[in-house]
């Protein structure tokens, strides 16, 4: 599946849950997102992959695509194909940015997506900070994420 391809099965399948769909944008500015995340200097589009074949991606935005003074980094979107879930290949893939990128992270998460809220729970921990967001439906989560003794040598 190509990039392009990958990123609008995402956005196909969060507006697909419930108390998503009043949120559903025309593909077109999807799209505009696709372009952002995968030309902007600020954003990082970060590969899953399994056996050497890109199943996902994790999307990390920084500077000026934060746009709030007390993060460093958004973790933005994260998405893997169905067939190569369930397989500890977000996880790695996240913890692995983390651990090399040490501060603030956002994240935004729908109220409604539990498997969401485990996952990252089960990644990043408890929350530092929950905040409310300016779409209906859906929160701010903050950690903050300093290297480990381990991480430091």
């Amino acid at each position: 599946m190509s990039r392009k391809d990958m990123f609008l099965e995402y956005k196909r399948e969060l507006c697909a849950m419930d108390g998503f769909d009043d949120l559903a944008d025309p593909l077109w500015t999807y799209l505009a997102d696709f372009e952002l995340f995968t030309s902007h200097e600020d954003a990082e589009w970060i590969p899953v992959k399994y056996n050497g074949k890109e199943v996902g991606f994790l999307i990390a935005l920084r500077g000026e695509l934060v746009h709030d003074d007390t993060l460093d980094y958004y973790l933005w979107d994260t998405y893997i194909e169905p067939p190569y879930r369930k397989l500890g290949l977000m996880r790695q893939t996240v913890e692995n940015y983390v651990r090399n990128h040490p501060g603030t992270y956002g994240l935004v998460m729908m109220d409604v997506n539990e498997g969401a809220h485990k996952f990252w729970e089960s990644v990043m921990g408890k929350p530092d900070e929950i905040r409310e967001w300016n779409w209906p439906g859906c929160r701010l989560y903050v950690y903050r994420k300093e290297k480990s003794e381990r991480d430091r040598d």
